[in-house]
């Protein structure tokens, strides 16, 4: 399961030699969720805070440039506006033809908005830690879990 950024990933780096051996498709039984994103912020002690808001508010709300960010980063646009030029009707060459950006576009509409917490990052790195224990080290899965679950626990009382 991979976001619309891997379909770049794909032909202009991982796998540049494989152009249309490549598809994309449902996440199984329904399921629907996104997978990567950005998050901007302006840091509390900033002395430029106003040049900022105006920076992000250009590169969340301004559908030229989620356009462009989408045609040449495969950046999926937030801005629904952005969702509905005749670039998502075209097909992907590298994905042998397939119209995925209308497919991708119509997936979103099933995602549910998912809550941040300040403590994820956090979360996610130690989860990670535990199954990279599990591949590479045998460790069990049930205690792999286990302990996730106690070191999330201790690091999001601090």
């Amino acid at each position: 399961m991979m976001g619309a950024w891997f379909d770049g990933h794909l032909q202009n780096w991982l796998a540049k030699d494989s152009a249309g051996k490549w598809r994309s498709g449902p996440i199984p039984e329904g399921g629907a969720t996104s997978w990567g994103g950005t998050f901007y912020v302006i840091p509390k002690k900033s002395k430029q805070k106003t040049i900022a808001w105006e920076f992000i508010r250009h590169l969340t709300l301004d559908r030229a440039q989620q356009e462009m960010a989408f045609k040449n980063f495969n950046a999926f646009p937030a801005l629904i506006a952005a969702q509905t030029g005749a670039y998502f009707e075209e097909p992907i060459p590298y994905l042998g033809g397939q119209r995925a950006r209308a497919f991708w576009r119509e997936s979103t509409k099933n995602i549910a908005a998912t809550r941040v917490y300040r403590h994820d990052a956090i979360a996610e790195e130690i989860v990670n830690t535990q199954l990279d224990l599990v591949l590479t080290r045998g460790k069990s899965v049930d205690s792999a879990l286990a302990d996730a679950h106690r070191l999330i626990q201790r690091r999001g009382q601090r």
